[in-house]
């Protein structure tokens, strides 16, 4: 990281946590002090240069409700996928990881041979009446692309990966349903999404769903969405601090930024952390902290094991995707194309 980018983006961060604190007023001041910004050379952030691109407003309710009984379809679908795979093709593994038990048999022999093709013939069945089901709540012209590409893989470990990959979008589903309304509160962010939805009411009439859904007010999606970016600015910093990829001070840095930033108080990669921390903390845009960090399972954010770190970066960028597809960043709110930068 170079001194004299983090000298600016600490700059560009102040005067976005200014106008984040100043959410209430009308949308043509926030433009004017953002305008601001970029006259004294601070870069307008990546997703809102995107943003500025995207003329589409954002996903209506309709559109919202549509995308949530697609997730929830591909969640199901990937949960019976592991399954299948699982202990229909990997049984002694699964044994060992889910039961914690080493079968002594080595293989199944010809009954194995039948419980594979039984699993295949099953996944075939089901991928077929999942696909019907689509089309029935007129849902398939809403796939993405990569959601189509999914519905179209065989049974095979790498549909296997995919699936876990698609399983993640939980956090995705969670801030969807807050945002209709059908949950109360979004999760904390250092915690798994436990749903608490009636999936079967939601597909028992599924056009009455889309045709009365509404949504939460713009401005508190959108103070949602600045939150979990937040949060995920803070897991990706930690990740690639541990990967070595943000080292301090950078080869290029120059005597005269390294001043500058000595005199914030900032020495190193944990002290610039700390300054971001205490100024969200001062701004009112983080409640609590501990150690002049975020506050994740019951202590500081940077005393997270690498397991910790690695499962809070994911829930933070599903989320994170979820929210800032709600606020319209996605250009043609296209799913796969929503971004996730921080």
């Amino acid at each position: 990281m170079e001194a004299g980018s983090v000298g600016a983006r600490i700059h560009r961060l102040d005067l976005l946590i200014e106008l984040r604190a100043r959410s209430a007023r009308s949308r043509t001041k926030r433009l004017r002090l953002r305008a601001g910004s970029t006259v004294i050379g601070a870069r307008t952030p990546r997703n809102q240069r995107q943003a500025n691109r995207n003329t589409v407003e954002p996903p209506n309710a309709h559109l919202v409700a549509k995308r949530l009984l697609i997730l929830l379809a591909l969640k199901q679908h990937a949960q019976r996928l592991m399954m299948l795979w699982d202990f229909g093709f990997r049984i002694r593994d699964s044994f060992q990881t889910h039961f914690g038990l080493t079968p002594v048999w080595r293989s199944l022999g010809w009954r194995g041979v039948r419980q594979k093709l039984k699993a295949r013939w099953t996944f075939q069945k089901e991928r077929r009446g999942l696909r019907w089901a689509l089309r029935a709540c007129q849902l398939s012209s809403t796939l993405a692309a990569s959601e189509r590409k999914f519905l179209g893989f065989g049974l095979s470990q790498s549909t296997r990966d995919a699936a876990n990959v698609v399983f993640w979008e939980i956090e995705s589903i969670a801030c969807l349903a807050w945002a209709l309304r059908l949950l109360p509160d979004l999760p904390p962010p250092d915690q798994q999404a436990q749903l608490d939805l009636d999936e079967d009411a939601l597909w028992s009439a599924p056009g009455d769903f889309i045709s009365q859904a509404s949504l939460r007010d713009r401005l508190q999606l959108n103070s949602a969405r600045e939150n979990v970016q937040r949060w995920h600015w803070r897991a990706r910093q930690h990740l690639l601090e541990h990967s070595g990829r943000l080292t301090w001070p950078s080869s290029n840095s120059t005597p005269e930024s390294l001043a500058d930033l000595e005199r914030l108080g900032i020495v190193s990669l944990d002290s610039f952390n700390r300054f971001i921390v205490r100024t969200l903390r001062d701004k009112g845009l983080l409640a609590e902290t501990i150690d002049d960090d975020f506050p994740a399972r019951g202590k500081a954010y940077r005393e997270l094991t690498q397991e910790e770190a690695n499962e809070l970066e994911q829930i933070a960028h599903y989320r994170h995707k979820a929210l800032n597809w709600l606020c319209g960043l996605a250009p043609e709110n296209n799913w796969d194309a929503t971004p996730v930068e921080t």
